[in-house]
């Protein structure tokens, strides 16, 4: 049992809980973590009164805990709590409030809210451009964030504007990563093949590719660079090496360690592949197989439901089932 956190020594205790409540949560002990977090958040309010900028630190490992625990609207109300404490405060420049903009992005871009996650994102690059300075390396995640929200939200130029940003910006670190760069350049990729440069797209994903082949070629992420790869090449009218590069990723998939989600996207990506050869019975049948995989989890991949069901709108328009289409776009 804990021993009640008062007198002299309180502050530390607190701490010490806090850290263990954490790494309960890394471990994944989310029902312990969120149960020590939500007991010290109470001990702090008693101690400090309500609103005090204290329970702001609680209140985002409480939002971090509950979003990987699925669930993001108690995670948002966490984060908003903890933010309107630090703004009603003056401390809108201390580190709790870029930790809650960048949570808070993220969680919106899960929620598939890509208009709410880009002005995050942009309100994240700009808190940390004043804490340090233009391009700074810390500022990749933030542009990273931003071009997905863009992708999201159909703007490919945009993504691509704010991926070179974070490229620039991974290239001023010190420490450069091989395997973020490719992740970086298979997001600039995915922009260009939306914007029709296959060629591009192709030069990007095969080195985003290389990159994680030397690093993990077994990693599912790994996998899903492949076919994304795989789809470059089809779009760049090299069927005979996008079927072959499709069928090398497609076994990694096999596994019960691959996320719900991964294996979704995975599907997702083979039916981008039928998609771009032409393909369109295919590419439905594998588009509707990945929303019986993502109905195992509903909750988990909101973005990826749009992508599917706007996609399956614009194949079955092209089929000329308006009715369909309509349904499928409006589910998007």
């Amino acid at each position: 049992a804990w021993v009640d956190a008062r007198g002299p020594d309180a502050e530390a205790l607190l701490g010490v809980r806090a850290t263990h409540a954490v790494t309960l949560a890394k471990t994944g002990d989310t029902e312990r973590s969120i149960a020590l977090l939500e007991e010290l958040y109470q001990q702090q309010r008693r101690r400090r009164g309500e609103g005090h900028p204290a329970l702001a630190g609680i209140d985002l490992d409480l939002a971090k805990v509950y979003r990987a625990a699925r669930y993001p609207l108690v995670a948002r109300r966490h984060l908003r709590r903890a933010m309107d404490s630090l703004s009603q405060s003056g401390m809108q420049a201390r580190l709790e409030m870029v930790d809650g903009l960048e949570q808070a992005a993220a969680l919106e871009l899960d929620l598939a809210h890509a208009v709410a996650a880009e002005s995050l994102a942009q309100e994240l690059i700009e808190a940390q451009t004043r804490r340090l300075g233009d391009g700074h390396p810390q500022l990749v995640d933030a542009y990273s964030t931003l071009a997905l929200a863009r992708s999201l939200r159909g703007d490919p130029r945009g993504a691509t504007d704010a991926l070179i940003l974070a490229e620039a910006a991974h290239e001023s670190s010190p420490e450069k990563s091989p395997v973020m760069l490719g992740l970086i350049q298979a997001l600039r990729c995915d922009a260009l093949m939306q914007l029709g440069d296959a060629t591009g797209g192709i030069e990007l994903c095969r080195t985003a590719v290389s990159a994680w082949s030397e690093a993990a070629p077994q990693h599912s992420t790994t996998a899903l660079l492949r076919m994304m790869y795989a789809v470059a090449l089809a779009q760049g009218g090299q069927k005979p090496a996008a079927l072959a590069e499709m069928d090398a990723a497609r076994s990694v998939f096999k596994g019960p360690e691959v996320p719900t989600v991964a294996h979704a996207q995975g599907v997702m990506l083979e039916a981008e592949l039928w998609f771009s050869l032409g393909e369109f019975g295919p590419a439905m049948d594998r588009f509707d197989e990945a929303r019986v995989i993502l109905r195992a989890d509903p909750e988990s991949a909101p973005a990826e439901w749009v992508r599917i069901h706007l996609r399956m709108a614009t194949i079955a328009g092209l089929h000329g089932d308006r009715e369909r289409a309509l349904t499928y776009a409006r589910l998007g």
